[in-house]
């Protein structure tokens, strides 16, 4: 097993709530649609479960909802590919079906 695995459950969750601040961070600077929806966060700050608590629940649909409308946006522009950072949003749905 993994030794990461096999930490004390409180160990486990400092580490998680650790690296939390950086990981809220890439998403918002990786995805547009993340920058919008954690505009006014500031990743330092979530640093417990309380303060987690307080960011906005992100449901796959309406992920794929953003993603199909850049798409739509951008083929009405005539920009095959051009769906943003928007195309790197997996799904199940369209696992391995961009571009």
């Amino acid at each position: 097993m993994d030794a990461l695995e096999t930490r004390a459950p409180a160990e486990r969750e400092a580490a998680l709530l650790a690296a939390l601040p950086a990981q809220i961070a890439h998403a918002r600077s990786a995805s547009s649609a993340f920058a919008e929806i954690l505009a006014g966060i500031d990743p330092a700050a979530i640093t417990s479960r309380t303060a987690l608590a307080t960011l906005p629940i992100t449901r796959k649909h309406e992920l794929l909802a953003r993603q199909q409308l850049v798409l739509a946006r951008d083929g009405q522009r005539g920009q095959r590919g051009a769906a943003g950072d928007c195309s790197r949003i997996d799904t199940r749905q369209n696992f391995g079906k961009r571009g």
